[in-house]
């Protein structure tokens, strides 16, 4: 049998960590058990395991440790071993957490330590991974019915059996998965939503005009769920799903060069190319069928957007540019306007249309703001604020300007 009580020394180990030696013990003649030694008297021990000096926590914290690293250690049935041990024990053994709730197995230590065999929770530890795992279970149990109770009833076998996977996929975090169960509930409650442009149903939803962009966890699971509730088949994916609603399309090289007729014909009498940052923007004059001309640039535009413009500039249409209220979207508005030179106006770019918006909540530094020559008290207010205004803040002002086909800009 072994024993694992028996302290020993190891070279290099730290204060806060204690060696243990599981010697092996051998029968003798009176019956009794005696430790295994070498020629020498020493002790010849078979593992070595190394842990805290102190007593195990009496909760789990995942502030140090990625809670997924955590939980695969925890579900352990037997020594944890292999690269993701090692690398794991690498990265963690110095995180007083992982020094207090595990033991590495350092099976090769003589006087130094060794090559890791393996890691498992210390004894002492258990009682408190299996509290920590139990919390997570009864957790996942209780977003799922949250999510039940929000979808309509035949969704309702999807939010059981598919939501829960596809969520703790998603999010590896206890916070993490019930923000973005929160969020999908939020979601559920606003839809059918059957003509409403993407950036309105995502600001009515999760209060934040792109928080359903096809790019988040929360735009694709979102489309997931949608799909579910209206009877259709799961979209291939967000963008794709939006497309079939009639979010607008990309535009591309390939699309361009494909084109037989002129890429920008001469315009009529005033016309104007409306430039916005933000694709929500663009749904919406789509949705309410403005008989404008729209391109959505979505901050630094392609080259094939940049294309697009030159050649309506090199046609004499005149540019609007609209933004997002932030430093990189102005960054862009700029470059596009000095691009464009003449042939360019800011449009809703004015202090007022700043102040007048709401903060979305991202703030920004003062430094980061550039320059405003068409408004030099823009740059002033966004320097003294630092939140962010999003273009769809004064979305029904853009509409009435493309209806109107009329600039409101800061002259």
């Amino acid at each position: 049998m072994l024993s694992e009580a028996h302290p020993v020394t190891i070279e290099e180990l730290p204060e806060t960590l204690a060696a243990f030696a599981a010697v092996q013990q051998l029968p003798v003649s009176d019956g009794g058990l005696r430790d295994r030694t070498d020629r020498r008297g020493r002790l010849r021990y078979d593992k070595v395991w190394v842990r805290a000096r102190r007593p195990a926590p009496a909760v789990v914290e995942t502030a140090c440790m990625a809670e997924q690293d955590l939980r695969w250690l925890a579900t352990a049935a037997t020594l944890r071993r292999g690269r993701r041990a090692e690398a794991l024990a690498d990265a963690s053994s110095s995180s007083g957490l992982f020094r207090l709730l595990y033991e590495l197995d350092l099976s090769q230590a003589r006087t130094r330590l060794g090559r890791l065999a393996g890691i498992t929770p210390r004894p002492d530890a258990q009682p408190v991974l299996d509290r920590w795992l139990a919390g997570l279970t009864a957790q996942g149990e209780e977003l799922m019915l949250q999510l039940i109770d929000a979808v309509p009833g035949e969704a309702g076998r999807w939010a059981a059996e598919e939501a829960p996977r596809l969520i703790a996929a998603a999010a590896d975090s206890t916070s993490g998965r019930a923000r973005l169960t929160q969020d999908l509930c939020a979601l559920a409650r606003n839809l059918p939503a059957d003509g409403v442009p993407l950036s309105v149903l995502a600001d009515a939803a999760v209060h934040s005009t792109h928080g359903l962009d096809p790019g988040t966890s929360l735009g694709r699971l979102g489309a997931r769920m949608a799909a579910v509730i209206a009877g259709l088949d799961p979209p291939g994916g967000a963008a794709a799903a939006y497309r079939e609603v009639g979010e607008p399309a990309v535009l591309t090289l390939g699309i361009l060069s494909s084109a037989q007729a002129p890429l920008i014909a001469a315009p009529p009498r005033g016309g104007t190319l409306w430039v916005i940052e933000g694709i929500s923007v663009l749904s919406a004059a789509a949705a309410r069928q403005v008989a404008a001309n729209v391109i959505c640039r979505g901050g630094t535009p392609s080259v094939a957007v940049t294309r697009t413009i030159r050649a309506a500039v090199e046609a004499g249409w005149t540019i609007a540019v609209s933004s997002d209220f932030e430093p990189r979207g102005l960054h862009g508005a700029i470059a596009l306007l000095r691009q464009v030179q003449a042939a360019g106006r800011p449009w809703r770019l004015a202090a007022a249309d700043y102040l007048a918006g709401p903060a979305e909540g991202e703030p920004f530094r003062p430094d980061q703001v550039p320059d405003t020559p068409w408004d030099p008290a823009l740059a002033d207010a966004m320097r003294q604020r630092c939140e962010r205004v999003s273009e769809e803040a004064r979305l029904a002002d853009l509409i009435a300007d493309m209806q109107r086909q009329v600039i409101n800009d800061a002259s």
